[in-house]
């Protein structure tokens, strides 16, 4: 990757960041939501090109590390009353720490193995994730 690549991958990261944390400022809620939707998919999609994309891993593990995030960005903003930037920060740690601990295993496996278990990981997420605290499954 030549260093031009790298540098337009950098604005357009901080161009990003910049309009998360201006959006809430300038925006009504409801075009403030739709801004949070684009940039969501748009971070979805790169995850999901540079798994599937590059390596060929089939991953349906995304919905479960994406969910542990927004699950944890969103207990310490409601419950903790935390400044939502750094809600943001702490909700992409505890997914990446979970990520990476479950990564050391599962990505030794190979081919339609890697599959199933992302599949049942991200299952197993979504059972528990529907018991904690009384706050999944809708409530």
């Amino acid at each position: 990757m030549n260093l031009r690549i790298k540098q337009v991958g950098l604005i357009l990261l901080i161009a990003f960041t910049a309009m998360m944390i201006v959006a809430p400022m300038v925006l009504d809620r409801g075009n403030a939501t739709l801004a949070y939707l684009i940039l969501y998919f748009i971070a979805l999609a790169s995850s999901w090109n540079i798994l599937s994309g590059f390596t060929g891993y089939i991953n349906f593990g995304h919905a479960a590390f994406i969910g542990i995030g927004m699950y944890a960005t969103t207990i310490s903003i409601a419950d903790f009353s935390l400044w939502w930037p750094l809600a943001w920060v702490l909700g992409g740690l505890l997914s990446a720490i979970f990520a990476c601990t479950l990564g050391f295993a599962v990505l030794r496996t190979k081919g339609p193995y890697f599959a199933i278990t992302m599949l049942a990981v991200a299952e197993g997420v979504e059972g528990e994730g529907a018991g904690v605290g009384g706050r999944g499954a809708g409530s």
